[in-house]
């Protein structure tokens, strides 16, 4: 059976504590990413609050260039 890691986002600011949790749930995983790592998101629309948080987004990329070049881009 496949391990699943959840980190609860609602009511979070993007605060020093919760990137201490990201942190932990990246390097829990496991992830081992090499080479150009894109990281799909989709970056909203007018009046639209469903989207990642550039902070996040940007938090995510730094972890990644670790052993890669992470590059954005739209999942529109």
């Amino acid at each position: 059976m496949a391990e699943i890691y959840f980190l609860d986002l609602r009511e979070r600011e993007a605060s020093a504590e919760f990137f201490k949790d990201m942190e932990k749930l990246y390097r829990r995983a496991g992830f081992n990413l090499f080479g150009n790592i894109a990281i799909k998101m989709h970056f909203g629309e007018y009046g639209n609050l469903n989207h990642i948080n550039p902070e996040i987004a940007g938090f995510i990329a730094i972890m990644a260039k670790e052993n890669g070049k992470p590059f954005l881009t739209d999942c529109n």
